[in-house]
């Protein structure tokens, strides 16, 4: 493949402009370019073309593989075809940063802090792919990317090239060519045999123990060498193999146990490692003692960043690695990747004024929003916001006792959302100084019964969401809250008990309840409350004929009953609540039987489905027939052919399809456009993590 080919200002597949090239490979090369129609810039993947067909069905694997997974920590796939002369090509969000191993190349070993805050991240998407059935099967540094974007620090998981499903056979790699990379394969992987996700645990194991050594757990003279002593050799610790570092004994263990030769023998699922990640950071080690490492030094401060959990390594060099597959008779010994000096700066300098920004404003609509950006802050920090014009502040991840929130009592505060901070009923206390709160959002494992009634200070409030585990009914008995109109409460000891004191609020016409203690007639109960017209109920174990027909008579509007198993008598309630204009069944089973029960409600414009995993022809059928404005079909079977019955719906405006594990991309590209093209109208569709039909990806 010649780069001449793919010049600054050529533009491919009538859509893709060349800005430069990125990287280039033995089969492939990775460019980037704008997006002629969306204005965005992108990057994007073309293989050689292969005549056997193998390069581009691992490219659609990456693409089919990647592109049904959505999450923070796993780079976005936006599209996928073919070029004229037949080389497939990928595009993906562009990412600025480098790679885990150009990071190491750089830095030597990494600080087991640093490192942890990385190797959460990795398990975390690695995590919400093995939920999905998918095993990525080429875990190893150069497909971790270190990324700096908007103010945080992320880490990205790469090429899903070689992924499968469980229940897939190793199709493309009959030839016997080695599936994933020498120094990090499992013994399994190295045998040909089938795999699960404990392997891609081993490939974790590895990577880990070149993060805090500086090499692989095994280097061979040939790749043959290095296999064989993934299969046979006992790995060292990491402890023997840096005996001048300090690590905590949870970290040792836990990636010793990632390394075991029988899959039977490692951690079960990757929650258990990031269980004992977690347990690893408050270990009984100092954590401000100074640790060496290459050219690295941690002060304290530095280390209690990571110990909250922020992910410290960064970085604006906009690179993008295109590793070439290891052929398995070459030699294994590791070459020295090209230095990115200006980007290693770069990473120095962001590491460094992140220590110094505390927060972030936004301004939209004349509304000012201040946000912490730093999980380090305390009380003090808080003085910088004095005499400043604020309507909204996030504390996110913080610790605070409330004797900052002086600094704040001029601040024309409106909206408050304390989450997942250190806080105590001590902090309530103090808050109650900002009488004016009108939206506040609490969400504390420490706030208890004790701490709530201080909120009764807030006579302007309106809005309040509680997800306080230690909070009871006795607690919301002491609530006096005349002007709110919108409760939202995640406790899980609230019973049946907190629907009398709620009695009190006048104005209240929204009330969410989720994991709470209540019972299956809570609906029944809730029937009291006259002036309920939003219902959200999540995560109960079961709700009576009788609450859903309650709902009926106090004329709800808006109804979510999610992951909530309901029965064919309920469904056929539902679809008697004549005034229901949204409905959200999230994760409550439904077929199209069901479906015949509601689909005629008839101010019905909104239907969430979500989780509903089995779509049927007859059910899109059914759909076809509504007048809905907005429907949600996330995470269910649908396919590219199913889709095609709702180009009916002229009515539709919005359609979310994330994490259909059945559709292509291609198929809501299509649709947008036909839609778009019969109806006169744009149609904003969700899908793969980008809106297509010209509004944003």
């Amino acid at each position: 493949m010649k780069i001449a080919d793919y010049s600054p200002g050529v533009v491919i597949a009538d859509r893709y402009k060349i800005l430069s090239v990125i990287g280039q490979g033995g089969v492939g090369v990775i460019l980037q370019a704008i997006d002629l129609v969306l204005n965005l810039d992108m990057a994007i993947k073309i293989l050689a073309v292969d005549h056997t067909g193998v390069n581009a069905a691992r490219l659609q694997r990456e693409a089919i593989s990647a592109g049904s997974l959505t999450h923070p920590n796993i780079a976005r796939i936006l599209h996928f075809g073919q070029l004229k002369d037949g080389a497939p090509f990928m595009v993906m969000e562009l990412l600025p940063g480098f790679n885990l191993a150009q990071f190491i190349e750089e830095q030597g070993r990494i600080d087991y802090i640093d490192a942890i805050a990385i190797f959460l991240q990795i398990c975390e998407g690695l995590d919400f792919a093995h939920k999905r059935n998918i095993i990525h099967r080429d875990i190893k540094p150069s497909n971790i990317m270190l990324v700096y974007h908007e103010g945080r620090q992320q880490v990205k998981l790469l090429d899903f090239g070689i992924a499968k499903t469980q229940t897939q056979k190793n199709t493309l790699t009959a030839e016997g060519i080695l599936i994933g990379s020498p120094f990090y394969v499992s013994p399994e992987q190295a045998q040909g045999k089938e795999l699960d996700y404990r392997s891609d645990i081993y490939s974790l194991g590895c990577l880990m123990f070149e993060c805090l050594t500086g090499k692989p757990p095994f280097v061979g003279q040939s790749a043959i060498e290095t296999i064989t002593m993934h299969r046979k050799q006992k790995p060292q610790l990491i402890s023997s193999v840096v005996p001048e570092s300090i690590f905590p004994d949870e970290l040792i263990e836990i990636i010793d146990k990632c390394l075991r030769k029988e899959p039977a023998d490692r951690p079960e699922d990757l929650q258990k490692v990031i269980t004992q990640l977690n347990q690893a950071l408050l270990s009984k080690h100092d954590p401000t003692e100074t640790r060496k490492t290459k050219g690295h030094t941690q002060d304290n401060k530095w280390t209690l960043l990571a110990i909250a959990g922020g992910v410290i390594l960064t970085g604006l060099c906009t690179v993008l690695y295109l590793q070439k597959k290891e052929e398995t008779n070459q030699s294994l010994t590791k070459k020295s990747l090209p230095a990115h000096s200006s980007g290693w700066d770069t990473y120095r300098k962001v590491r460094k004024a992140n220590q110094e920004i505390k927060f972030r404003t936004s301004i939209q609509d004349n509304w000012i929003c201040v946000e912490t950006i730093s999980d380090l802050l305390n009380d003090a920090d808080l003085k910088e916001l004095q005499g400043k014009k604020i309507d909204e502040l996030n504390l996110i991840g913080c610790t605070f006792d409330g004797s900052g929130i002086e600094y704040l009592t001029d601040s024309n505060l409106s909206t408050l959302k304390v989450l997942n901070c250190n806080i105590t009923d001590t902090f309530l206390m103090q808050l109650a100084k900002i009488d004016k709160l009108v939206e506040l959002r609490i969400d504390s494992p420490d706030i208890t019964d004790a701490g709530i009634q201080y909120l009764n200070n807030f006579k302007s409030l309106a809005h309040l969401e509680l997800s306080c585990p230690k909070v009871t009914d006795q607690g919301l008995k002491t609530l006096c809250l005349p002007s709110l109109k919108k409760l939202v409460l995640l406790t899980p000891k609230a019973t049946d008990a907190l629907v009398e004191p709620l009695k009190n609020f006048k104005n209240l016409n929204t009330l969410s309840l989720s994991d709470t203690n209540t019972s299956k007639d809570l609906g029944v109960k809730l029937s009291g409350l006259k002036g309920l017209r939003s219902i959200e109920l999540s995560g109960l174990q079961s709700l009576s004929l009788d609450s859903i027909t309650a709902f009926e008579r106090m004329k709800i509007l808006n109804l979510k009953l999610k992951d909530i198993p309901l029965n064919d008598a309920q469904y056929e309630a539902i679809g008697k609540i004549k005034t229901i204009a949204v409905l959200d069944l999230a994760q409550s089973p439904c077929t199209s039987h069901n479906l015949k029960h509601i689909i005629n409600l008839p101010k019905l414009y909104a239907l969430d489905l979500t989780g509903a995993r089995v779509i049927t022809d007859e059910m899109m059928e059914e759909l076809a027939k509504t007048h809905l404005v907005n429907l949600d079909l996330r995470n269910t079977s649908i396919n590219d052919k199913q889709l095609r019955k709702l180009i009916k719906l002229k009515s539709l405006e919005r359609l979310i399809l994330r994490d259909c594990e059945n559709l292509s991309t291609d198929a809501a590209e299509d649709f947008a456009r036909d839609f778009r093209n019969i109806w006169k109208k744009k149609i904003k569709i969700e899908a793969f993590d980008f809106y297509q039909g010209g509004i944003r990806r």
